[in-house]
């Protein structure tokens, strides 16, 4: 019984790793349209490569025990100028994700692949950007552990697969004074993110083995904050210090149930759980520094905090190269 009531809130949380694994790709691609917002550093063409960490930290719900995940993403990507304030590039990125779950030994791994083609544009102040992504993520080594009695553990484990496209948006105005050094205004960005994590069988016959459904997660999310970056010269080195803070809102927070059937019934009954209780509202901030040189060599630095009843941190380094 134990078994059955609490294993639709374990799968529940797949999506959410496949979810975390897009943004962190979309969060790589940001750094760099960031990093070429001013002046005409976007119109040469450029290499650009970047390693990104995370952690995220999932509070218990009434559906989902609590979780935490590491990960590490790699991206490599090209851009290369238009006329009239244009350029346009695209990146594909990497993702290695372990999850732990209810710190009684669940949890999985997750490793994707993205892809994305994006698109840019400035002019007098303004900023629009574009990014459209699709890609795939293994979810392997699914451990689910819980106990039978005082002192004995069952494991049921399994494998599956999942499916991503995304489309992301943001739009921005400097609104300093032009003798300024400072730059500073608001934004806005929309996300949409369609993840199909497909069902799956546990290995094995006995009581307690499970049999899922396919499992769907759909996301928008948008953004409204403000921006700010200020340049200082350091030594050979043009510094820009940049930072932005902004409120989120989740407009898909209706949770997805899960379906579920014993696997040594397989003609039913099946069952339906709720699944993760997603949250709303939240902030987000985010501190970064670039140092680019003569030559063309541009380094980056950018720290991002978002925090909800999901907490996730995101440290990224990148360097790029113009032509």
């Amino acid at each position: 019984m134990e078994s059955v009531i609490r294993a639709p809130g374990l799968v529940a949380l797949l999506p959410e790793a496949v979810l975390a694994d897009t943004r962190g790709h979309l969060r790589t691609v940001e750094e760099h349209l960031a990093q070429n917002r001013w002046g005409d550093g976007g119109a040469a063409p450029q290499l650009f490569v970047a390693v990104q960490g995370r952690e995220i930290e999932i509070d218990d719900a009434w559906s989902t025990p609590a979780a935490s995940s590491d990960a590490v993403d790699l991206t490599i990507g090209a851009s290369v100028g238009l006329d009239s304030g244009w350029f346009v590039g695209g990146a594909i990125g990497s993702q290695q994700g372990e999850a732990d779950i209810d710190d009684a030994g669940s949890g999985f791994d997750s490793s994707g692949l993205m892809a994305s083609a994006f698109a840019a544009w400035r002019c007098d102040g303004w900023f629009a950007d574009l990014v459209l992504s699709a890609g795939q993520s293994d979810l392997d080594d699914i451990q689910r552990v819980f106990e039978i009695g005082p002192a004995q553990d069952r494991r049921e484990s399994g494998d599956t697969e999942a499916d991503v496209l995304g489309l992301s948006g943001a739009v921005g105005v400097d609104m300093s004074d032009a003798a300024n050094a400072w730059r500073a205004g608001p934004f806005l960005a929309l996300d949409w993110l369609d993840i199909d994590v497909d069902g799956y069988a546990e290995g094995g016959l006995s009581s307690s083995t499970m049999q899922y459904g396919d499992l769907a997660r759909e996301s928008l999310l948008g953004s409204a904050g403000i921006f700010g970056s200020y340049p200082i010269a350091l030594g050979a080195a043009s510094v820009e210090l940049s930072a932005d803070v902004a409120y989120v809102e989740e407009f898909e927070d209706d949770p997805q149930d899960v379906t579920a059937v014993v696997k040594s019934l397989p003609t039913g009954p099946s069952f339906r759980m709720p699944g993760y209780a997603i949250d709303d509202d939240g902030w987000r901030a985010t501190l970064g520094a670039s140092a680019s040189w003569q030559g063309g060599l541009r380094l980056g630095l950018s720290y991002r905090h978002a925090d909800n009843d999901t907490e996730a941190q995101y440290l990224n380094l990148s360097a790029s190269y113009a032509f």
